[in-house]
């Protein structure tokens, strides 16, 4: 039989009425980010994370699926009662493109609606895991004791609104496919979400939100939960880095 795919929204408190979904876990680190590089690719083959695909340019590792039971440096995941997780793998990015370390983590785990065997879900950004992994990777930057990162005298950089835009280019292993969440296409549901988001310097997006009219909270779920893994060069306007805010299509595999 065919797995049905679910998204398993979970939803982080705001003040707001729109739905705010859990993020990639990001931090800055006072470490040059081609020191911390080889550093993070050590502590995840430490851990027992294989690697799946890497990008070595860019600076980007996508572990291999691994089982999702606690013990150790990872604890189980939280999900929403009634669904257990059976696997997750891991986005880790130490972007090339600022001098201090931004390195961002991610996470896709799968797992079933115990009362559903055929209900395959999908949860972007688990937030028991996700922090776990970057705690690790704390832990190993600590103990090598790089050399602190001292910023040299910025080179001045003041693009105009005239000046040459570079357009951001997608790094591959952050791209996924997106299963059609089974309950949102009964109800005939549209297969694509617009998600507009920000691109800044260090190329993980933020601030993601779905743009247009609501469609549905497992699609929102899932458009930007797969959106918020991706990955890009940073915009340069007249070679000069710069946020950048766009929109991005999310298609559903059916």
């Amino acid at each position: 039989m065919v797995p049905i795919f679910l998204v398993v929204a979970v939803t982080l408190a705001q003040a707001t009425d729109a739905r705010q979904y859990p993020g990639p876990e990001r931090r800055v680190f006072e470490v040059r980010s081609r020191d911390a590089w080889p550093l993070v690719q050590a502590r995840l083959k430490d851990l027992g994370l294989a690697v799946d695909k890497v990008d070595g340019k860019n600076q980007a590792v996508l572990t291999k699926w691994r089982r999702a039971l606690g013990g150790g440096w990872l604890p189980e995941p939280q999900l929403p009662k009634g669904y257990v997780a059976e696997r997750i793998r891991f986005v880790v990015f130490v972007s090339p493109f600022v001098e201090r370390a931004h390195i961002s983590v991610g996470s896709q785990a799968e797992a079933t609606k115990m009362q559903t065997p055929r209900a395959s879900a999908l949860v972007y950004n688990v937030t028991s895991a996700t922090p776990a992994l970057m705690a690790e990777i704390d832990k190993a930057i600590a103990a090598a004791a790089l050399p602190k990162f001292v910023p040299a005298d910025p080179a001045p950089c003041s693009p105009s609104p005239q000046a040459t835009i570079t357009n951001p280019e997608k790094i591959p292993l952050s791209v996924f496919e997106v299963p059609y969440p089974g309950g949102d296409q009964k109800a005939g549901t549209g297969g694509t979400v617009v998600v507009e988001m920000t691109i800044p310097t260090d190329g993980a997006v933020s601030n993601l939100r779905v743009s247009g009219p609501p469609v549905g909270e497992q699609l929102e779920a899932a458009a930007t939960g797969a959106a918020s893994l991706l990955l890009y060069s940073p915009v340069r306007m007249g070679g000069c880095p710069v946020p950048f805010l766009m929109t991005y299509t999310v298609r559903f595999r059916r």
